[in-house]
């Protein structure tokens, strides 16, 4: 269902490239499961040039929401908007190395 919401909003020349922690990310980032949560990671890849141009992904939610409203504490959001940027950086990256 979710995997279906973003390829309607791919241009006719982008395709998702699906990515695993294990094979994909882990060996390039300084962070480990459990602190990295992001489930159905994909490159967003324009067929024209072979560029990843995104990244897409989601997270499941582990903390109690508690007083915040909203579906997902704020803290929470931060933690998986920063190890998706860091993903985001490192697929874009030509040099495929741990820094």
């Amino acid at each position: 269902q979710d995997e279906e919401a973003v390829v309607d909003l791919l241009t006719k020349t982008e395709s998702l490239r699906p990515l695993t922690f294990e094979d994909d990310i882990e060996k390039f980032l300084d962070i480990a499961r459990p602190y990295y949560a992001l489930e159905n990671e994909h490159a967003i890849v324009d067929d024209l040039t072979g560029q990843m141009v995104g990244f897409v992904c989601s997270a499941r939610v582990e903390m109690p929401v508690g007083r915040e409203s909203g579906g997902i504490p704020f803290a929470e959001a931060g933690r998986h908007m920063a190890a998706a940027g860091s993903v985001a950086a490192l697929l874009r990256n030509p040099q495929k190395k741990r820094f």
